[in-house]
């Protein structure tokens, strides 16, 4: 379980970092009508990318110092998770214009996951 959380803290990172340092080429990715000179997504996409590097490098650092406060961080980006794929259900004309699931199914993976971790935690530090 530890493995896990330790991946799902490094693709937090990984995600952040993509969205900070290359953001136009993450909206991209994410955004089908995305426009590159569209000033306000970017600098939107870069907020995003603050957000989940701050939290997978939070998950990262408590899981390798042995605090038990992994366990807030990663409810924080679960939390995170679940505004993003509700703002995608209610935005479906942005998020997803031409009908591809790929970012409820994301999403739905995320989530699972992430609460799966805390669900065996329950309260306990995880084990080395």
């Amino acid at each position: 379980m530890k493995f896990l959380t330790y991946f799902l803290g490094g693709v937090r990172i990984i995600i952040g970092g993509t969205l900070v340092l290359l953001p136009n080429l993450a909206l991209l990715a994410w955004l089908p009508g995305f426009q590159a000179d569209d000033e306000i997504a970017v600098v939107l996409a870069q907020h995003m990318g603050i957000r989940d590097l701050v939290l997978g490098l939070g998950i990262v650092y408590c899981l390798r110092n042995q605090k038990s406060q992994w366990q807030m961080w990663l409810l924080g980006a679960m939390i995170c998770d679940l505004t993003d794929v509700l703002l995608s259900v209610l935005r479906p004309d942005i998020f997803a214009p031409d009908g591809n699931p790929g970012s409820y199914i994301a999403g739905a993976i995320l989530l699972s996951l992430q609460g799966w971790v805390l669900y065996q935690a329950r309260g306990y530090q995880i084990k080395q």
